[in-house]
């Protein structure tokens, strides 16, 4: 099982009955983990980038090889130099809540944008 080394926060919003955490893992970046009353959790994170440019060569060169090689396919939302990513497994009997394959995947993915955004 991959560790989260920490929680950082824990907020309600009421208006939506959502429950947010900020946590952070193993490369210490913070990813939110969204939970509703409806039992569907995910973690969700957003990146940042000089260009638009730059935010889709990183999906083509990082996020598609992590996709690929763990068989796992994120959320992605892109705003010009602005990357969301949302991770869930879908499969039974996770049911759309995290697993060990979304927590592995957010440390692959924070590994990849440490290194190309050296």
């Amino acid at each position: 099982m991959i560790a989260v080394s920490s929680l950082n926060t824990f907020k309600h919003k009421c208006a939506n009955l959502m429950y947010i955490r900020t946590v952070s893992n193993l490369s210490n970046s913070a990813w939110t983990n969204i939970s509703s009353p409806q039992n569907i959790s995910l973690l969700k994170k957003q990146y940042q980038f000089k260009t638009f440019k730059q935010t889709i060569s990183f999906i083509n060169e990082s996020l598609v090889p992590i996709t690929k090689r763990l068989k796992h396919h994120p959320k992605i939302i892109v705003e010009y130099n602005k990357l969301t990513i949302e991770l869930t497994t879908h499969d039974s009997p996770h049911n759309n809540n995290i697993s060990e394959l979304d927590h592995l995947f957010a440390k692959d993915l924070d590994i990849a944008f440490e290194a190309f955004s050296k």
